[in-house]
C-alpha cells in the first residue's frame, strides 16, 4: 500500500465522502424546532433530539420530552445497562 499513489488517495478520498460510517449527538436544535413549529409540523423537528449519521439519505432525528445530561446520553449508547425505549406520541395539535 503506497499511500503517496494518487489512486490510493483518490479511492481513500473516495470511501471517506460517500460511506457513512454513522455517528450520533444529543441536540438541542431551537431554531430548527422554531423553523418547523412556524411551517406548522414542530414535531418532524423536535427541539431536543438525537441525530444520527452524516449523510442525508440516511439521517433521521429521535425526538426526546426534554434535555438530557451527559451521562444519560452515554447511558443510551451503553449495551451493559438497559435500554431506553421508544415511546408513541400522543396525538397532539399541531
Amino acid at each position: 500500500m503506497n499511500v503517496t499513489n494518487p489512486k490510493f488517495l483518490n479511492d481513500m478520498i473516495y470511501r471517506l465522502m460517500t460511506y457513512d460510517m454513522g455517528y450520533v449527538r444529543y441536540d438541542d436544535d431551537k431554531k430548527g424546532f422554531e423553523e418547523a413549529k412556524q411551517a406548522g409540523h414542530p414535531q418532524r423537528h423536535p427541539r431536543h433530539h438525537l441525530d444520527t449519521h452524516l449523510s442525508t439519505e440516511s439521517t433521521f432525528k429521535k425526538g426526546l420530552e426534554g434535555a438530557i445530561a451527559r451521562d444519560k446520553f452515554i447511558e443510551i449508547l451503553n449495551n451493559k445497562v438497559d435500554r431506553w425505549t421508544l415511546k408513541e406520541p400522543e396525538d397532539q395539535e399541531e
